[in-house]
């Protein structure tokens, strides 16, 4: 049950930043959709902890759950748009690494930090200073 509302608060805030955000390419908007990611890789992970933590060893069990909880950190480290983007890139490509044994549960963290880095505008030498 708490894995379909993951997936569907995912799937939602995906379609939601592609049609409402393709032309509102602003920051704000992808704090939020970043915010979100961040909040269903926790979710995602409270469900591992919860469903998992008899069944697998302490290292599988500190690895599976601890490079999401890492990626997704990234980006609050720093406001570079490259950290964005290497979480996003972690996140999903650890979503489909896991989908090969036990299912696509980071997908959605993962679409939606790679939406947040899509409409995050890139700050120009100019804003920087």
């Amino acid at each position: 049950m708490l894995i379909s509302i993951i997936i569907f608060i995912g799937a939602t805030a995906v379609v939601t930043t592609f049609v409402v955000g393709r032309n509102n390419r602003n920051t704000r908007n992808a704090r939020i959709l970043r915010i979100i990611a961040q909040a269903l890789t926790v979710a995602t992970d409270f469900y591992f902890i919860y469903s998992w933590i008899w069944s697998i060893k302490r290292a599988e069990f500190w690895l599976v759950l601890g490079v999401p909880l890492a990626a997704a950190a990234l980006p609050s480290l720093g406001s570079s748009n490259v950290l964005l983007w290497v979480a996003a890139v972690i996140i999903t490509g650890w979503a489909f690494i896991l989908g090969l044994g036990g299912g696509l549960y980071m997908l959605p963290a993962g679409l939606c930090m790679l939406a947040a880095a899509v409409i995050q505008p890139w700050a120009s030498a100019r804003d920087r200073k």
